[in-house]
C-alpha cells in the first residue's frame, strides 16, 4: 500500500490509440510517447508545439521489440 499524496481532476477529450498487436491505450492529446524520432504528442497542441503529433504508422520505443532491433 502507498500513500496518496497528491490527487487531481481534470476533463480533456480522450484518444484511443491502437497498437501492431492490438494493444489499446487511451491518452490525451497532450500526453507524450517516445518513437524512434523523438518525443511526439498524441495530438496537434498548443501545450507542446515543438513536438510532432504520432501518425499512423509511427514506431514508439518502450512497447514490444525494439523497432531498431
Amino acid at each position: 500500500p502507498t500513500e496518496v499524496l497528491a490527487h487531481w481532476r481534470t476533463r480533456k477529450p480522450a484518444f484511443s490509440l491502437v497498437l501492431r498487436d492490438g494493444t489499446t491505450l487511451v491518452a490525451s492529446g497532450d500526453h507524450r510517447f517516445l518513437g524512434v524520432d523523438g518525443w511526439q504528442t498524441v495530438a496537434a497542441t498548443e501545450a507542446f508545439p515543438a513536438l510532432r503529433a504520432l501518425r499512423v504508422g509511427d514506431r514508439l520505443l518502450g512497447f514490444g521489440r525494439n523497432p531498431r532491433q
